[in-house]
């Protein structure tokens, strides 16, 4: 995006396993910073911008692994969800959650 501070992806997969009816969420990501002229804003991204990326990952991961444990829990929410496991485990690509 023109005039973006960086530069790059993040795609997200939902992979299920048919033998064991696992689930797994996962982020796959990669970025780089753009060229940025101002030394301010510059410093900025530097010492920022990793840390609110794996921030807004791990909060996806959190927010996926809530919605997924209250469709497999009780109430209307659920009535409609097949349970194929009774655990769910949610991690970015890189083993963290």
């Amino acid at each position: 995006l023109q005039g973006h501070l960086e530069m790059g992806q993040m795609d997200y997969e939902v992979w299920k396993w048919l033998d064991s009816g696992d689930v797994e969420f996962v982020i796959c990501r990669f970025s780089r910073r753009a060229s940025i002229r101002n030394p301010v804003v510059r410093i900025g991204v530097c010492l920022f911008g990793r840390h609110q990326q794996e921030k807004f990952v791990a909060h996806a991961c959190e927010r996926m692994a809530r919605l997924t444990a209250a469709a497999l829990g009780e109430g209307d929410a659920a009535r409609n969800v097949p349970r194929v496991s009774d655990r769910v485990e949610v991690r970015s690509v890189d083993g963290r959650a």
